[in-house]
């Protein structure tokens, strides 16, 4: 018997949290080495605003994303929200066509 996360049904996105523009501007005004706290603070940011839903996270679809970077974002994100997990468009496989 599967519940929680595990359903299909529990696996859509609640609330989005659109940082297309913060982002853009990040990426275009900063060198991608000078970023390493970019994805804990995201990861916080999320995990704050989200609120226990589950949040579908808008901006980094064009971002390659290393290990570290998703570690330290889910790290922050699991640290500071209450919902078990969150969407990346583009990188989580629930939110590639989004």
């Amino acid at each position: 018997v599967s519940v929680g996360v595990h359903c299909n049904q529990n696996r859509i996105p609640e609330i989005v949290i659109d940082g297309r523009e913060m982002l853009q501007s990040l990426r275009a005004s900063v060198d991608r080495h000078h970023l390493d706290s970019l994805f804990p603070t995201l990861g916080h940011l999320c995990g704050t605003k989200s609120d226990g839903l589950r949040p579908l996270l808008l901006g980094l679809e064009d971002w390659d994303l290393t290990r570290d970077d998703l570690k330290a974002f889910c790290a922050a994100f699991g640290t500071t929200g209450t919902s078990p997990l969150i969407f990346i468009s583009g990188h989580s496989p629930e939110a590639t066509d989004s």
